[in-house]
């Protein structure tokens, strides 16, 4: 039996973000050394449908404006999900960096933003979270936006009504969940 460690695979460099359900580390396939984001998130049995259904969904998404999941794999008590790497910055942080822009920037963010819910929702995906640090940029440079943070998403089925817990800040909720 071979037994293979993560670390023989992968190296991480460093915790970049802590949010409620877990941390973003840096880190680079040791064969490749290509770059990407992991999503490491607590696992045990119990928790396994809730832990695991971001990944699920991510790992069948293909538009350019919603973050890219090449891997994902249990090891030990955590959950790791690679994902494209990305700036660290949210809209409104890389608008607060600009000393001018344009409307016609703004715009442009709005419609990747728009074409990103559109496709979610040409597949019966509702995101539930959409906030400004759930909409990153892809680059510090370049008015290029990513939706992430698929925690709260949910699969419609037959497009059937579905019932949900609120989550996330009642800032950034639409009015029909309060």
């Amino acid at each position: 039996m071979c037994v293979i460690l993560l670390t023989d695979l992968i190296y991480f460099r460093f915790v970049f973000c802590r949010g409620s359900y877990g941390e973003y580390k840096t880190c680079a396939d040791k064969t490749t050394g290509k770059q990407c984001i992991t999503k490491v998130v607590a696992y045990s049995k119990d928790n396994h449908d809730a832990v695991c259904h971001e990944f699920e969904i991510l790992r069948t998404l293909r538009q350019g404006n919603i973050i890219k999941v090449s891997d994902g794999f249990i090891h030990g008590e955590q959950l790791y999900v690679m994902c494209e790497r990305l700036s660290s910055i949210n809209i409104v942080q890389f608008l607060c960096l600009q000393k001018t822009y344009r409307e016609e920037v703004v715009a442009q963010m709005v419609r990747q933003v728009l074409d990103a819910i559109q496709y979610l929702q040409y597949y019966g995906i509702v995101h539930l979270n959409l906030q400004p640090s759930s909409i990153v940029m892809a680059s510090r440079r370049r008015p290029f936006v990513k939706l992430r943070d698929f925690t709260h998403a949910r699969k419609m089925e037959d497009f059937t009504p579905l019932r949900v817990t609120a989550a996330g800040y009642p800032d950034f909720m639409g009015m029909n969940f309060y």
